[in-house]
């Protein structure tokens, strides 16, 4: 998932997405959450969201990735 790329682009800890974490969860699918410099907007790339979904969705199967690269 990439939410920062919608329209309005939101962070991956936005409650409009916690019924899709819930419902993965659930059902015992994995979620995986990119952040990084490729994002038109970095405001909405916060590794932090990340980490926030995991906490309360523990027990999610998840995978949050960060790239950095260096200019």
């Amino acid at each position: 998932m990439d939410p920062e790329f919608g329209a309005p682009p939101i962070q991956a800890n936005e409650p409009l997405l916690y019924p899709i974490y819930g419902v993965c969860k659930q059902l015992d699918v994995p979620v995986f959450l990119m952040s990084g410099p490729t994002t038109p907007n970095l405001e909405f790339d916060n590794p932090v969201a990340a980490g926030k979904v995991a906490w309360t969705f523990s027990g999610l199967p998840s995978s949050a990735t960060t790239v950095f690269i260096r200019m």
